[in-house]
């Protein structure tokens, strides 16, 4: 085993330690964008009340063991079920306040279409501090890889909303503009680059992350025009260099030492039917299928997939820990038992 250092350390640490917890629950699988680039195919609908209870009973089983819970909303759309992102996360500060020293936080990624200000500060009440937001470039631009499933433009509804929750609420948080570029639209950014500048530079809960677009299996996968990831390099500096606050400049592992959540033994990701995965991207891949959640907020865990994300952990091997799907050899014949786990060893 290669020797890990410092801050890699810590957060390897953190990885196997079994009093924090990352849930990434889907409260539903559908959507109302139809993004150009999407990889997912939307057959799942809202989570299943038996799904729904099965993570309030596990919670319930884990929370007095936990020092850390994270709790990360994802989709489809997951402001497309605010009944279930309600019910759940009001379960937890229910327990939250009867255990002053349960440490909380919750995250949503969102297309912000339905991201009121209103909703903002309901969400904030809810314990969500933490708020990813995508934007394609300025209106034109995304407008046409960002489009609602009814076919209608996007790009003005989640302006608005963005400005509302600056200029009327008050609440302290993180919210990541997620700006993405490709070949195709990176020298027109410029316009939207000024927009946030003029608008959100003197604003503390905004930051800006520049994502290069990359073929993830979507059915447009071999028409999108991607960046190699020295050429991406090169053009994300040189987009961060337009900020006109550099305290805005929000780059996941730029300092080299990022350990993807996939990595984490103590993270896993709950879809809509009760699946357990570890990866948000390779939805459809049978070796991301790594357990399943049942009503009685039990799980089932596949050891042997489960082993195949967690390999960085135990070589230190600096791509395995950011991205343990991409160094995953083409899908095999990997015939596993399963076995009965009080999730992870409790």
């Amino acid at each position: 085993m290669l020797v890990a250092n410092g801050k890699r350390s810590q957060a390897i640490a953190a990885a196997l330690d079994q009093r924090r917890l990352n849930l990434i629950l889907f409260p539903t699988e559908k959507c109302n964008f139809r993004c150009s680039y999407c990889y997912e195919d939307f057959k799942l609908g809202r989570m299943h009340p038996d799904v729904v209870d099965g993570v309030k009973k596990l919670l319930s089983r884990r929370m007095p063991e936990l020092e850390y819970l994270e709790l990360s909303w994802f989709g489809g759309e997951p402001l497309l079920a605010p009944d279930i992102i309600e019910s759940i996360s009001l379960h937890i500060l229910d327990f939250s306040k009867r255990h002053p020293s349960f440490r909380y936080s919750a995250n949503i990624t969102t297309n912000a279409f339905f991201l009121t200000e209103e909703r903002y500060s309901w969400l904030h009440r809810l314990g969500v501090r933490n708020f990813q937001v995508s934007l394609d470039g300025d209106r034109d631009d995304h407008n046409a890889t960002r489009v609602a499933l009814n076919g209608s433009a996007t790009f003005d509804t989640i302006w608005e909303n963005l400005r509302s929750i600056h200029l009327k609420s008050t609440e302290p948080a993180r919210i990541i503009l997620r700006v993405h570029f490709m070949p195709s639209n990176f020298d027109r950014l410029v316009p939207l680059i000024e927009r946030i500048n003029q608008e959100f530079s003197n604003d503390d809960r905004f930051v800006v992350y520049f994502k290069s677009i990359e073929r993830l299996g979507s059915q447009n996968d071999e028409a999108l025009d991607v960046f190699s990831m020295e050429a991406a390099s090169l053009v994300k500096k040189h987009l961060y260099g337009r900020l006109a606050n550099q305290r805005m400049a929000y780059d996941i592992g730029a300092d080299g030492d990022y350990i993807c959540y996939a990595t984490k033994a103590n993270s896993f990701g709950v879809r809509a039917d009760g699946a357990l995965v570890k990866c948000t991207v390779a939805l459809y891949d049978n070796r991301n299928h790594v357990g399943r959640l049942s009503a009685d907020g039990t799980v089932e865990i596949n050891r042997n997939a489960l082993m195949l994300w967690l390999n960085g952990l135990e070589t230190m091997d600096s791509l395995a820990l950011a991205c343990p799907f991409s160094l995953m050899r083409p899908e095999s014949d990997n015939k596993c038992n399963s076995v009965s786990y009080d999730f992870l060893h409790t």
